[in-house]
């Protein structure tokens, strides 16, 4: 994983519960510090980063909401 990405990452985690209330149960693209792709799949969220940006992988992140209920 490239620097800048990992860079993008601690961001996300920082910025975890702002994005969960925009981006919830939804995976984003992060580029430079800034949501530049949200989808339901990893897939479609690539698809709009090749697209938008014409490159192929940047930092993505699943943004869990936290209503996830487990039965154990």
């Amino acid at each position: 994983m490239k620097p800048k990405h990992v860079q993008d990452l601690i961001w996300a985690i920082d910025h975890h519960a702002e994005l969960s209330r925009i981006y919830g149960d939804r995976w984003i693209a992060i580029l430079d510090r800034q949501v530049v792709a949200s989808g339901a799949s990893r897939a479609e969220v690539e698809r709009q980063v090749e697209r938008k940006t014409g490159q192929k992988r940047l930092a993505l992140y699943f943004v869990d909401s936290g209503a996830s209920i487990y039965e154990s």
